[in-house]
């Protein structure tokens, strides 16, 4: 299973990958455009956890992780903003697994990309 990365601010999109990629040693792709990302995610099951940025254009990080929560129910969701607006619990009330403020702590950031998909392939079994 890999992981998804949305956010269309490319900067902070290759740092992240970086990090799970090779500091994480996980499968993953990263999207800078969400629309783009949609489209994939309505095409495959191939991952396990989609994490998206919250304020993107085209689409928000909420609403595209509530369709990716109804087309994939498995599917652990994790949201990051740079704004202080958004809360872990409020996160949690909108069906989201996780939430991140930016700048990300990459430990942080890998342990919970780590717990998402060991609970994903025991549920997969």
């Amino acid at each position: 299973m890999k992981v998804l990365v949305i956010d269309d601010d490319p900067l902070s999109l290759s740092a992240m990958v970086r990090v799970i990629k090779y500091l994480g040693g996980f499968k993953c792709e990263g999207f800078d455009d969400p629309l783009i990302a949609l489209e994939y995610i309505k095409n495959n099951n191939d991952f396990g956890v989609v994490i998206s940025d919250q304020r993107m254009s085209g689409i928000d990080g909420i609403e595209l992780l509530q369709i990716v929560s109804r087309l994939h129910p498995s599917v652990d969701l994790i949201l990051m903003s740079g704004f202080l607006e958004w809360t872990s619990e409020r996160a949690e009330a909108n069906g989201i697994n996780s939430f991140f403020q930016k700048p990300i702590n990459p430990s942080d950031l890998l342990y919970e990309v780590s717990k998402s998909l060991t609970k994903n392939k025991q549920t997969n079994k």
